[in-house]
């Protein structure tokens, strides 16, 4: 039913189908909520004028994603060594441990969504969003690795010359930091205001043509972060571009 209806018609429905079969994967055990992860990628294969809707299903099957002993206990054994054994056996999965869904998320699922980044010559937020959901169930030094990259890229098509381009990368990056929180604020701020697509902001030629080069926000930036945090836990670490990039004046 999902798949039947046409582009642009029981849009309805289609809500409905997604949010139906997100609430049955959050019951499902491992093999079977990855068997359906894998199908939604099959199915884009086949139909690929339906791979706006199969991501958005991907992207709700991942916000159920409920063996959060997976990640718990691969981040026990990143920090101590060692994992109890207690959290090595997965919430309702008692054959799987948590490294074997590790590994699937990591050489599997991540890679495939890579891909689609990869062969997209447009700002998707949903491709960015499914990537950053799975970026999130993986250990942090994984995270760290990989979201600058994602983030850059979204970022560089703030720098072309069509400005519903550029409307769309300023979406994907907003709905990116919603999912992330206030913590990953910077990497967004370095590659907006104070990187390749800062410099080339200050070129004549170009700022004339673009509409965000005839207003500074550079300083509502700035606000934004100190209504945000707390000066003792954050402002050291998302100042520093701020503060590394004086040092260069």
């Amino acid at each position: 039913m999902l798949l039947e209806e046409h582009e642009g018609k029981g849009e309805h429905v289609k809500n409905v189908c997604i949010e139906a079969l997100a609430s049955i994967s959050c019951h499902m055990e491992w093999n079977s909520y990855y068997s359906l992860l894998m199908r939604c990628f099959n199915e884009m294969i086949k139909n690929p004028n339906k791979q706006k809707l199969l991501l958005r299903l991907i992207c709700s099957v991942l916000d159920q994603f409920h063996f959060s002993d997976a990640k718990d206990s691969l981040d026990n054994v990143s920090n101590t060594g060692t994992t109890d054994s207690g959290t090595s056996i997965l919430r309702r999965c008692s054959t799987v441990s948590a490294n074997e869904i590790q590994t699937c998320l990591q050489k599997v699922v991540l890679p495939k969504i890579h891909k689609l980044l990869s062969d997209s010559e447009k700002v998707n937020a949903n491709i960015n969003l499914a990537a950053l959901r799975v970026l999130r169930l993986l250990p942090g030094d994984v995270m760290d690795s990989q979201l600058p990259s994602i983030v850059h890229r979204i970022s560089n098509f703030l720098k072309n010359r069509l400005e519903s381009i550029r409307e769309e990368a300023r979406s994907a990056l907003a709905a990116c930091l919603k999912e992330l929180g206030l913590e990953y604020l910077h990497f967004i701020v370095k590659n907006d205001i104070l990187g390749d697509v800062a410099e080339e902001k200050d070129v004549e030629k170009i700022a004339s043509k673009m509409k965000e080069t005839k207003k500074q926000k550079s300083f509502e930036t700035l606000r934004l972060i100190a209504q945000s945090i707390t000066f003792k836990s954050h402002a050291l670490k998302l100042l520093s571009p701020v503060t590394a990039q004086l040092r260069n004046i």
